[in-house]
């Protein structure tokens, strides 16, 4: 089992739970024994209804289950209708994207400069850097851009093929107002088509920390990984950790999300493990995005208020 009490995590501080995250990461894969088990913190009664167990981090993926993504069942036939919307006004508009693969330095380059200067902008965390390349052998690599007329670059997603798994690794996407839900809408058909012609079953949107609502890491990035039919997905590699989410009471914000683990005794394969979808009230809460979570989740979904008292949300 891997044990330590000593860490402590509250996942409002990016940088510091990134440090802290990395050196628990490493910790934790030298103490694997076998591929069957998971190696989880002992078990111990939480100690308020504050704490829970989580995972540091969590990865989000969905199935391929049609040839298309406008025949999947993994979205709503409203979605189906935005995306077509989107495709037409795209045309229109003389936006073009288009798909390269193997990824070329030029084009990595060109899209990192974008992403670093986007997501500075608005105050986001950067995790990509040159390391990303050199890291992936090209040919497992594809770039969706996307131009103007003027041969602007307005963003785009870095993808890497995993041989079962095909990952949104990195996105950034200029906003705008002539796409309807923007660009990045048709570049999530156009991942799908990829999925579908490179023949891998799942897609996955990349890896996260388990807290989504504070500071620069906005709820909008769960709202739109659940509208496309992902769902969070933990890898046996990643530890459990028992965090007690009594923080959130001081920080501002308007809904804060993260996923924890059933704290069952005596459980020891990831199969055993019960997750659920967890939901903070704060300022302003989305009722109606929560509700539609509820509706269509694969876990169970808890709404607490900062007391972290369970509630229902309203239906209407």
């Amino acid at each position: 089992m891997f044990i330590s009490e000593s860490i402590k995590l509250n996942f409002s501080d990016s940088a510091k739970t990134k440090k802290v995250a990395n050196d628990l990461m490493k910790s934790f894969a030298s103490t694997t024994k076998s591929s069957s088990t998971i190696n989880m913190q002992s078990y111990r009664e939480l100690t308020s209804r504050s704490e829970f167990l989580v995972p540091v981090y969590i990865m989000w993926r969905k199935k391929v289950d049609a040839p298309t993504l406008l025949e999947s069942a993994s979205i709503s036939d409203k979605r189906k209708k935005i995306i077509r919307k989107a495709i037409s006004q795209s045309d229109r508009n003389g936006i073009v994207y288009s798909v390269e693969n193997p990824l070329s330095l030029e084009s990595f380059h060109k899209f990192l400069d974008f992403y670093k200067s986007y997501n500075q902008a608005l105050g986001y965390d950067l995790f990509l850097n040159e390391d990303y390349i050199f890291t992936h052998k090209p040919e497992n690599l594809y770039f969706i851009s996307i131009y103007n007329r003027e041969e602007e670059l307005l963003g785009g997603r870095l993808i890497s093929n995993l041989k079962k798994k095909i990952s949104t690794d990195f996105r950034a996407v200029a906003s705008t107002k002539l796409i309807k839900e923007g660009f990045d809408t048709v570049c999530e058909k156009i991942f799908y088509d990829l999925a579908v012609a490179t023949g891998i079953q799942f897609m996955g949107r990349g890896k996260e920390f388990n807290l989504r609502g504070l500071g620069n890491r906005h709820i909008g990035m769960l709202w739109n990984k659940l509208k496309y039919g992902y769902q969070p997905f933990i890898l046996r590699m990643v530890p459990r950790v028992y965090v007690d989410f009594a923080f959130l009471k001081e920080e501002q914000f308007d809904l804060a999300f993260f996923v924890s683990l059933e704290n069952k005794q005596g459980t020891v394969k990831s199969d055993d493990q019960v997750i659920n979808l967890n939901f903070i009230c704060g300022e302003n809460p989305n009722w109606q995005e929560i509700q539609s979570v509820k509706e269509k989740s694969l876990y169970k979904v808890n709404v607490y208020d900062r007391d972290f008292n369970l509630i229902n949300a309203p239906t209407s």
